[in-house]
C-alpha cells in the first residue's frame, strides 16, 4: 500500500499540468501528470491511481471517453474521476456524469476548493472500500457459521432420527405380533419425546443464529391468510393425534398485504399455534382469527385463541424469560426448555410487531399478534 495517495492528472496544456502538480504535491499526495488521453489510460492501469482529474477538452481522446473507457475496465472502474472544465464547458457536465465521473472542478480552479472536492472524494472511496471488505469478511464469516451449523445439526439431529427409526420398527413388530396395548402406549411416548427433542435441537439452532445475528431482517409484503393456512395445514398430523379442531376465521381480504420478514412472521406463528397445540386437551377447539385496523396506521391482528391448561399471572408475567420453567406442563407430555416464547418476543421486537397475552388457568390462553400492513 502506498503511503500517499496518488492523483493521476489528464490534461493538454502544459500549463494546467504544472499548476495541479503543485498544489497537490503541496499538499501531500504522489502525482502523476500526462498530457494525452490515450496515454492517460495506460498509466491509470498500470499504477491504480486513488483518483484522477481529468480535462474534458483534449486533442484525440477527449476526456468523456476517456472516461468511458476506464469505467469499462475491470482495473480502472472504481477510480473516482473528477473533470477540469471551464466555464463555457459546462452543458457537457451532465454528459460527463454520465459516463461515470463523480464530480467536477471549473477552471481556473481555486486551490482550496478543489482540495476540498479531492480529500472528499478520497474519504468516500476509502470508506466504501473499507465496507466492501468488511461485507466480505462477514460474508465468509456467515458461510463458516452456515456451514458449522449445517454439520451441528446434522450430528445433533442423527441419534434423534435413529430412536425415532428404531421406534417404527418396534410399532411395526407389535402390529405383526400380539398387539399389546402397553407397548403401544410405550412407543407413543417414545415418538412425543422424539419430537419433542427434535424441536429442542431446531430451537436452539434457529435461537443461536438469530442471537449471532446471522438472520438479518428482510422486509417484504405477504398474504396473512395464505400464509395462516399453510401453517395449519403442515400441523394437521399433529391435531389429528391430539384430537383437536383448529378455525380459522378472516377479514382480512387478498388485496391487504403484512409488511414485515415474511419468514420470521412464519416462525412466530409456528410456535404459538404449536404451543396452543401441545396446551390443549383432547376434543378442544383452537381459534385463529385475523382482521385489520387503522390505529395511526393499517395493521393485521391475528388472535391465536386456544381452550387448554392456561396460565397463572406469575407464569405470564414469565413467559419471555429465556430457559423459563412455567408451572402448567403440556397437555400430552412434551418437553420443553423453555426458549420458544423468548424466541418470539425477540422476532416481534425486531419485525416491527407487538404480541400480547391473556391466560386463566384451565380456561385457556389468546395470543394477539399485531403486524404492520399496506
Amino acid at each position: 500500500m502506498r503511503e500517499k495517495k496518488l492523483i493521476l492528472v489528464i490534461d493538454d496544456l502544459e500549463s494546467n499540468l504544472q499548476t495541479a502538480g503543485h498544489f497537490l504535491l503541496e499538499a501531500g499526495f504522489e502525482v502523476s501528470l500526462i498530457n494525452d488521453g490515450k496515454k492517460g489510460i495506460e498509466v491509470a492501469k498500470r499504477a491504480i491511481p486513488d483518483l484522477i482529474l481529468l480535462d474534458i477538452v483534449m486533442p484525440g481522446v477527449n476526456g468523456i471517453e476517456v472516461c468511458k473507457l476506464l469505467k469499462n475496465e475491470e482495473l480502472t472502474k472504481e477510480i473516482p474521476i473528477i473533470f477540469l472544465t471551464s466555464m463555457k464547458e459546462k452543458e457537457q457536465i451532465v454528459e460527463g456524469f454520465d459516463a461515470g465521473a463523480v464530480d467536477y472542478i471549473i477552471k481556473p480552479a481555486n486551490k482550496y476548493e478543489a482540495l476540498a472536492r479531492i480529500r472528499t472524494h478520497l474519504e468516500l472511496k476509502q470508506a466504501r472500500e473499507t465496507m466492501i471488505e468488511q461485507n466480505k469478511k462477514l460474508k465468509d464469516l456467515f458461510e463458516e457459521k452456515r456451514a458449522f451449523f449445517e454439520v451441528s445439526s446434522s450430528q445433533l439431529m442423527s441419534p434423534i432420527n435413529s430412536i425415532r427409526g428404531y421406534n417404527d420398527q418396534i410399532k411395526v413388530y407389535n402390529l405383526k405380533n400380539d398387539n399389546s396395548a402397553e407397548l403401544q402406549n410405550l412407543t407413543q411416548q417414545i415418538e412425543i419425546n422424539a419430537r419433542s427433542a427434535s424441536s429442542t435441537v431446531n430451537d436452539l439452532l434457529y435461537l443461536y443464529n438469530l442471537e449471532e445475528g446471522n438472520l438479518p431482517s428482510v422486509v417484504d409484503s405477504f398474504n396473512i391468510n395464505l400464509m395462516i393456512k399453510k401453517i395449519i395445514e403442515e400441523f394437521e398430523p399433529e391435531v389429528k393425534v391430539n384430537r383437536l379442531k383448529i378455525v380459522f376465521d378472516t377479514e382480512v381480504d387478498m388485496l391487504t398485504y403484512a409488511v414485515a420478514d415474511k419468514d420470521k412472521v412464519e416462525v412466530v406463528l409456528k410456535h404459538i399455534l404449536s404451543n396452543a397445540i401441545k396446551y390443549s386437551h383432547f376434543f378442544k377447539l383452537i381459534q385463529v382469527n385475523a382482521k385489520v385496523i387503522t390505529d395511526k396506521r393499517k395493521l393485521i391482528l391475528v388472535d391465536i385463541i386456544d381452550q387448554g391448561v392456561g396460565m397463572s399471572s406469575e407464569d405470564l408475567n414469565n413467559v419471555f424469560e429465556k430457559y423459563s420453567q412455567l408451572s402448567p406442563k403440556t397437555a400430552h407430555g412434551e418437553l420443553s426448555v423453555g426458549l420458544g416464547m423468548y424466541t418470539v418476543k425477540k422476532l416481534i421486537e425486531e419485525i416491527g410487531g407487538v404480541i400480547n397475552i391473556r391466560s386463566a388457568v384451565e380456561q385457556g390462553t389468546s395470543v394477539r399478534l399485531c403486524f404492520p400492513a399496506i
